[in-house]
């Protein structure tokens, strides 16, 4: 819903600048409506070219989501968006959306990527949800990942998260078109706190930076620090220089 909003809006997104806004459509094929309704008021009033498709809004007027994976289901969404002419689309999730077929098999993802790729020619972009398996990778067949331009990871990080915010740490597992500085990971903080949606975000090494912090003040051994975030004693050490330098901390190893 963010990057709804924000393409929609055309307002910056965790360090990401938007070109110009672009209409939107938003397909939740998940979740209760009072939840939905609860999410978009964090946000506030919803900009006039951001459109949203509830599965339950749906079926409370007697219709049905079709299944994305059949020609009929193909032929609901073509109708939809030369409607609505979205040029972002967004579904979420993927496994509510797609409802036969073999998730496992190559052969049945063939009609759904299909259909993506008419849209991408069409000069839409789409964005899928999708849950990962207990491998850590997405789930169902990797024939899913070939004509994926770009792939994003988020990693619940409970060991930053406070009690006001929601902590993520961003990877990308497939970038064709950047690289470098853009394509670093990054740690993602949510807060809803004042009833309205705030991002902040950051490096991933200077969130291992503010952990290391932490830990030296709450008094942990540098083996413990080293365990818990892959840096070395030499790292540790420097971090703690700056720490002192700074005034945050008194002693030194």
């Amino acid at each position: 819903m963010s990057v709804a909003y924000s393409v929609a809006t055309g307002e910056p997104l965790l360090g990401w600048p938007v070109e110009r806004r672009a209409k939107v459509l938003y397909v939740d094929a998940e979740l209760p409506i009072g939840l939905v309704q609860t999410r978009l008021r964090a946000f506030g009033p919803p900009p006039p070219n951001f459109f949203i498709l509830s599965m339950e809004h749906l079926y409370r007027q007697g219709a049905s989501l079709p299944d994305l994976a059949t020609s009929a289901g193909q032929e609901f969404f073509d109708k939809l968006l030369e409607e609505r002419k979205p040029e972002l689309v967004i579904l979420d999730p993927l496994t509510a959306l797609i409802r036969s077929g073999a998730e496992n098999e190559a052969e049945s993802w063939a009609p759904v990527q299909n259909w993506m790729l008419k849209q991408r020619f069409r000069g839409r972009t789409i964005l899928l949800a999708h849950h990962e398996g207990k491998t850590g990778k997405q789930r169902g067949t990797s024939k899913r990942e070939d004509v994926l331009d770009v792939m994003v990871g988020l990693k619940l990080r409970s060991d930053l998260a406070s009690e006001s915010e929601t902590v993520f740490e961003l990877n990308f597992t497939k970038a064709r078109s950047f690289f470098g500085a853009d394509a670093t990971p990054r740690v993602m903080r949510l807060s809803t706190t004042s009833e309205t949606v705030t991002w902040t975000h950051e490096g991933k090494e200077a969130s291992k930076a503010e952990r290391v912090a932490e830990m030296l003040e709450q008094g942990y051994e540098p083996s413990a620090i080293m365990d818990e975030t892959g840096l070395t004693k030499g790292r540790i050490s420097q971090i703690k220089k700056e720490l002192i330098e700074a005034g945050r901390l008194a002693t030194q190893f």
